[in-house]
């Protein structure tokens, strides 16, 4: 009702009654799968990633990419 309210839709939708309780069960595994994604994550430095030498990012990225 809330997401109704705000005019948005919900990102797991599959009919389920309220009583069932498994909408959460499904929105906790799509959270944790985040958590890991955003604890997993590598810098640019750590990725070997190197600092533009040619076109738009030339001048705007530090050479000390960490």
């Amino acid at each position: 009702m809330q997401l109704q309210k705000l005019g948005l839709q919900e990102a797991l939708h599959y009919n389920f009654t309220l009583a069932q309780g498994l909408g959460s069960t499904l929105g906790l595994s799509l959270l944790d799968a985040s958590l890991d994604m955003l604890n997993e994550m590598r810098t640019f430095g750590a990725a070997g990633v190197t600092v533009a030498e040619d076109g738009p990012g030339k001048g705007r990225q530090r050479k000390e990419v960490l």
